[in-house]
């Protein structure tokens, strides 16, 4: 009984030494030989989009993993990505990040650019969209660089963390995931590198850097009770790489024959390269999990190192070019191995890596040509998105407006309790649901514009933001309407409005000397005070013969200017623009015809022009802005031909004011820069009319009037203008029927 029982344990501890032994061996032989192992079928949320209610913030996002993130988050998630990202030149060129930052901009990932150590800047992202999760991949990168500027790493990779950790302590039900790396294992760390054994001294200062964040998230963790998992990269590779790393720059020098340096022992120097969709992969499954406790980190590695000759001899094959090898020595902050024990995040997140380096190389070298001979780049410059160089300057507009909006809650809160002291009655905003204006639109009143423009999205940010009233489908946040009857139709989408009173809210548009009059839902009209007549561009006052306070106003500043008004009209005839109007300067309102209209225009102080419809205006806009509002021939813009060099002197000085024409004239302060060449255009005999007939200009029926007109007009060649009954002739462009052309 005693030899039987102990052939038994004899049996079984052979067994389970020649197990251990074969997984040893079979790990070994896929190290050295390249086999590549077998994955179960993905998983359901892997092969479809699924609807998510998730609101993630990337930060790197337009970095190279922040990239192929926020593209699977939006994708498959389906979730609300919003990207932070300063677009920093420090490691390579800026345009590859606003390339990347365009297409996500494309699939509807909103983009900031910020500094992740500005903290005030981060609680205004965190109230403005409640985040669920956070995906911190935001830093400085690289082991040469750290070696030569430590102190950097370390405020930005700890110190900036630290501001981030900040913000999460307080929001516990925010899921963070951080990018941490496998530098961590340093000198004395056990090959294949498990997180469960110590990772031994940190060979550089991004090394150290990376460990130090682990353990400041760990402390938070176990201080706060916030959740935080972190992922140690290895050598990762893809296409929309990072040009600093070893397959870009690799790839680049060999199609360049540029010397390909390598360590004199780069045959024994292992990488475990990992291509960008397995770690995406494992970031997702991460995302996913909840942390069972404090500290917990994972490796995301392929499990199978080679050495740097094997991936230049994959190359070569792939570029069909040979290296131009130049040996180096070994640097004292090189591993001579990376290697990932993946076991750990094979069992816990189901991580299981699927490229091969071979199968990797070859997508990236295919991406490589196409972004190289500008096939993709010609794509993004076609794209109006954040990422093209005005859209950062509307990402850095966007960031001012929500700084902006979290200054007016600040002082709106101050306000409300001042006004509940001293018992003041405050604006009524009340609004929880939305009606939707299919194919119509209210011009103007945009506050902010969203990237993401899904309509949960946009009620939400509506709802807490206080100014909104409305929103449309192109992501407009309005914090206006207009009168219902000047809508646009015909739109895209619609326009969907809050059910509220703007008008007890204060959030209306009607201007001076009217008032607000609901009449729906966020709709309203606006009735114009005794005296003063509704136009499109607001209440006018009613024309009444002696001084007004628009007059004595006008009055004032032509005195501190030394003006006189009365010498410089006097004598001064009018020039008719038919079917034409001067955008402003609307200023009273004669109810009459020309003849009285004219002469009212004469006895108002500082009336330089005025329309058929009635309207004295106190100054005329640049005549490139005029606009065409009928073709009736018998309506349009009279302009008094002054001297409008001398009239605004104080905005342009004399000698360097170009007159074109009547209203029409140019400030050219360097000559050097900007010429006009002005001619004017006349025909003998056909050019007669009245006494006021000049600078080859025939008046019509008004020339009794002082009205000169014609249709043919005066001509400027170049950048003139030719205008009459044919309107404004700009240059070569556009023309809208027989009226303006610019």
């Amino acid at each position: 009984v005693i030899m039987f029982r102990w052939f038994i344990v004899r049996f079984i501890v052979l067994t389970l030494l020649g197990l251990l032994s074969f997984v040893v061996l079979k790990n070994t032989i896929f190290a050295l030989s390249g086999f590549e192992r077998t994955c179960p079928p993905p998983l359901p949320w892997i092969s479809k989009v699924v609807t998510s209610q998730k609101r993630v913030l990337v930060t790197g996002a337009a970095g190279f993993i922040g990239y192929h993130s926020s593209l699977r988050l939006r994708k498959v998630w389906g979730a609300h990505v919003i990207g932070l990202d300063i677009f920093s030149e420090q490691h390579y060129s800026v345009q590859l990040k606003r390339d990347r930052a365009a297409l996500l901009a494309r699939e509807g990932v909103r983009m900031y650019r910020g500094d992740l150590c500005d903290g005030a800047l981060l609680q205004s992202l965190f109230r403005r969209h409640d985040f669920t999760h956070v995906l911190h991949l935001a830093g400085h990168v690289g082991v040469r660089a750290s070696v030569k500027d430590p102190a950097a790493y370390a405020a930005t990779n700890v110190g900036c963390f630290l501001s981030l950790l900040d913000v999460l302590k307080d929001r516990k039900n925010t899921t963070l995931v951080f990018a941490s790396s496998s530098s961590v294992y340093g000198e004395g760390a056990q090959v294949p590198f498990s997180q469960h054994s110590p990772p031994g001294t940190p060979a550089n200062m991004y090394a150290a850097t990376k460990l130090m964040a682990e353990r400041f998230a760990e402390a938070y963790c176990v201080q706060y009770g916030m959740t935080a998992t972190g992922l140690r990269f290895f050598t990762v590779y893809g296409p929309w790489g990072r040009p600093d790393m070893a397959v870009y720059d690799f790839t680049v020098q060999i199609l360049k024959g540029e010397p390909l340096h390598l360590y004199s022992a780069s045959r024994s120097i292992y990488r475990d390269f990992t291509y960008i969709d397995d770690v995406v992969d494992g970031i997702i499954s991460a995302m996913d999990h909840t942390p069972i406790r404090c500290g917990e980190v994972f490796n995301i590695g392929h499990g199978i190192p080679h050495s740097l000759e094997t991936l230049v001899s994959y190359l070569e094959e792939e570029l069909g070019r040979e290296a131009n090898k130049v040996y180096l020595p070994l640097s004292s902050y090189e591993l001579p191995i990376t290697w990932a024990d993946i076991s750990a995040s094979r069992s816990v997140l189901s991580y299981c890596p699927k490229v091969s380096l071979r199968e990797g190389i070859h997508r990236f070298v295919q991406w490589y040509f196409l972004y190289a001979e500008d096939k993709l780049q010609s794509v993004v410059k076609e794209t109006d998105v954040l990422g093209a160089p005005d859209g950062m300057c509307r990402m850095w507009a966007e960031e001012q407006n929500i700084r902006s909006l979290e200054r007016m809650d600040i002082l709106r809160g101050q306000y409300l309790h001042y006004a509940h002291v001293n018992n003041i009655t405050l604006p009524e905003i009340k609004k929880s649901r939305f009606l939707f204006f299919a194919g119509m639109d209210s011009p103007g009143g945009t506050i902010i514009t969203a990237q993401d423009r899904s309509i949960q999205y946009l009620v939400e940010w509506c709802l807490k933001t206080e100014q909104c009233v409305a929103f449309n489908s192109a992501g407009e946040l309005k914090s206006s309407l207009l009168p219902q009857h000047m809508w646009r139709t015909g739109v895209t989408g619609g326009l969907y409005v809050a059910d509220m009173n703007v008008c007890l809210a204060d959030l209306h548009s009607c201007g001076r000397h009217s008032s607000c009059v609901s009449t729906g839902p966020s709709t309203f009209s606006c009735s114009c005070d005794d005296g003063y007549e509704m136009f499109p561009s607001g209440c006018v006052r009613r024309y009444t013969p002696g001084p007004t306070p628009e007059a004595e106003q006008w009055l004032l500043v032509d005195t501190m200017n030394g003006l006189e008004w009365e010498e410089l009209a006097k004598g001064r005839s009018f020039v008719y623009f038919s079917g034409l109007d001067s955008p402003g300067g609307d200023y009273l309102f004669v109810h009459g015809g020309v003849a009285q209209v004219m002469e009212a225009c004469r006895q108002a102080y500082r009336c330089v022009a005025f329309n058929t419809n009635g309207i004295l205006k106190s100054f005329l806009s640049p005549p490139l802005s005029w606009k065409r509002w009928t073709n009736h021939s018998q309506h349009g813009l009279y302009v008094l031909d002054l001297p409008y060099c001398h009239l605004g002197s104080e905005l342009c000085p004399e000698e360097a004011c170009v007159r074109h024409g009547p209203g029409n004239y140019s400030c050219i302060r360097d000559k050097h820069i900007s010429s006009v060449d002005v001619r004017d255009g006349g025909g003998g005999d056909s050019m007669r009319g009245g006494d006021d007939v000049r600078d080859g200009m025939r008046g019509g029926g008004d020339g009794d009037d002082g009205v000169r007109s014609g249709s043919n007009g005066m001509r400027y060649d170049g950048d003139g203008v030719r205008s009459g009954s044919d309107g404004m002739r700009y240059g070569d462009g556009v023309r809208d029927g027989d009226g303006v052309r610019s």
